[in-house]
């Protein structure tokens, strides 16, 4: 019992010395930084160069030209699929390599490979509402692809007006 009683002495002197932690429990948050710097305002960086991966909401999702290909299974008329990485339909499948907000829209340099063959190419994707307008700027003379966004069947009809 005397071992004891030293030890316990020494941790209770120790606490008696006014040393107090700086952490707060959970229930208690500290109080907001008040320093010149943590007022300052944040700017927004703006629009910038995307990388994959941090691709744009209006243009993610399935989209089709017809609703009636938004249920899966309607091959080869099926709906494609946009992701921040590819974008994926019937027999091709391209990476998006970079994307680049402009003013309406977003401007996708893609790595494609349809049938057994690799391409590159650049697209512009302008997302209204359920619609997108992809234009194929590699591909002149050529009219702007119209989809509409798939989210159900039911939404997807409404959309098109059906």
């Amino acid at each position: 019992m005397k071992p004891f009683l030293p030890a316990l002495c020494a941790a209770l002197g120790l606490t008696a010395c006014g040393q107090q932690t700086d952490v707060n429990p959970p229930t208690e948050p500290a109080a907001a930084l008040t320093t010149p710097e943590a007022l300052q305002p944040v700017e927004n960086a703006g629009p910038s160069v995307s990388l994959p991966g941090t691709g744009p909401a209006s243009f993610v999702g399935r989209w089709a030209a017809d609703p009636r290909q938004c249920p899966d299974g309607q091959v080869p008329d099926q709906a494609i699929t946009i992701t921040p990485y590819a974008f994926q339909g019937y027999e091709n499948r391209c990476d998006l390599m970079r994307i680049d907000e402009l003013p309406g829209g977003y401007e996708v340099a893609l790595r494609c490979q349809s049938e057994g063959r690799m391409t590159q190419e650049r697209a512009r994707f302008a997302s209204t509402g359920p619609t997108l307008d992809i234009l194929w700027l590699d591909r002149p003379g050529r009219p702007a692809t119209k989809l509409l966004r798939c989210t159900t069947l039911a939404d997807t009809t409404k959309a098109a007006g059906g």
